[in-house]
């Protein structure tokens, strides 16, 4: 798989596609892999690590310029453009003139206008503006776009069907689209969860789907760069849910996959899964994936579902749904936990309690600043980054991969930077 007679010049490759697992730490592989032995338990076939973990190559340290610990936006940032900048600042540089034919692609779980997305398609200083991130995206014409967030699209549907935008919401109208550019918004807010995801006609497409059709529409003779963020692992580790992250992390080892069966058939593409930041401090003492395994729903699920129901105080709420969603009788102790727990806090209460079960805890709602890993198959050359490095090794990575994400071979002086922006030229 890593035979490189296909670079181009530069050491370039045709397609790059980057993974990016938001809020991944290197104890949220851990888990996983060990969830998925207990789920295939018995099948020998079953590799004991994770698809993409024989290509770790090394570890990211993600500080923030203003702080120890980096946020959602600064985090893409660095991994986008190779530069630090301040929490709360996405990418801002300016648009990156591409060699024609270049075509571009971002898929999230997240909202389209999410700060990840901010960073690589748009030039917002500031990551919490969606509308106006989505306004930027329809200029900067990116052949295709997939996520949720429709709520910030609303106002400006016509403007895409005139710039002649397929315009799918959910997996089967997706499954259609048969060319680009490409437009799919599949949820209001954010995606569901992998664990909660649903089936029926208007299902909303997996991951995996979505990355399927986002290699077949981009495989072209110029080459392709796609982004593919599984942007809700963070808010799983937000609300202490394990058997939630766990799923997110298999999701996104699908579609892996998809993209490793490309890299194995045509060998002229890099592929690289970074994470952004460690998200909600996991601990894995002395545990037991196996607690897991009945987990249907997610806790965000769960609290939803006691809102809706109008009888009972709180722990009875609570005790009912958890019951259904994980199999699990909660004790007078741990419903007194859920009780005292305020509003706010009612979700990573009870994610908390069901992780306790399974020997799991968490030492933050939000993130931390421990080394997050990096994987990249596909390329066999020494411009890899390896060992120890700064999370804008990536963002540097990617501007000499990407043909012309910069003009010819400039260098970061100028300030480029991985936008996404102004390849495909014209749609007509």
């Amino acid at each position: 798989m890593d035979d490189d007679h296909h670079m181009g010049p530069g050491g370039t490759v045709k397609n790059v596609v980057l993974f990016v697992g938001s809020g991944l730490g290197p104890a949220g592989v851990t888990l996983t892999r060990s969830f998925q032995e207990v789920l295939r338990k018995g099948d020998a076939s079953v590799p004991t690590t994770l698809a993409f973990e024989p290509y770790l190559t090394a570890t990211l340290r993600t500080r923030a310029y203003s702080s120890a610990t980096t946020d959602a936006a600064a985090a893409a940032s660095a991994l986008a453009t190779g530069k630090k900048t301040d929490n709360g600042m996405a990418a801002v540089d300016p648009e990156s003139k591409a060699k024609a034919g270049l075509k571009t692609g971002f898929i999230t779980t997240d909202e389209l206008a999410g700060p990840v997305a901010a960073a690589f398609t748009s030039h917002m200083e500031h990551a919490n503006m969606p509308a106006m991130v989505a306004g930027q995206q329809l200029t900067s014409k990116i052949d295709l776009l997939m996520g949720g967030g429709r709520t910030y699209y609303a106002d400006k549907t016509k403007d895409w069907t005139d710039a002649s935008y397929a315009t799918p919401t959910n997996a089967a109208e997706l499954e259609k689209v048969a060319k680009l550019p490409v437009l799919g918004l599949f949820a209001d807010k954010k995606m569901d969860f992998a664990i909660d995801q649903k089936s029926g006609d208007k299902k909303q497409p997996t991951l995996l789907q979505m990355t399927k059709k986002a290699l077949d529409l981009l495989h072209n003779d110029k080459g392709f760069f796609l982004v593919v963020e599984a942007g809700r692992i963070d808010e799983c580790a937000y609300a202490h849910d394990a058997a939630c992250l766990a799923h997110e992390v298999l999701a996104l080892q699908e579609s892996f996959d998809a993209v490793a069966d490309l890299l194995i058939k045509t060998k002229d593409t890099a592929c690289l899964i970074a994470s952004d930041r460690d998200s909600g401090g996991l601990i894995l003492s002395s545990w037991d994936p196996s607690v897991l395994k009945p987990t249907t729903t997610s806790v965000e699920a769960i609290v939803q579902k006691m809102g809706t129901m109008s009888e009972g105080s709180v722990d009875e709420k609570a005790k009912t749904q958890v019951k259904a969603a994980t199999g699990l009788d909660l004790t007078a102790a741990e419903l007194n936990q859920i009780k005292a727990s305020d509003q706010a806090q009612l979700g990573s209460t009870i994610g908390s309690v069901i992780s306790a079960r399974a020997g799991i805890s968490w030492s933050t709602t939000s993130d931390t600043g421990v080394d997050v890993n990096l994987y990249v198959c596909g390329d066999a050359t020494t411009d890899v980054p390896r060992g120890n490095v700064d999370n804008t090794a990536v963002g540097v990575y990617l501007m000499k991969k990407v043909p012309s994400a910069t003009g010819a071979t400039t260098t970061t002086t100028t300030g480029g930077g991985m936008d996404m922006g102004g390849h495909g030229g014209h749609h007509h």
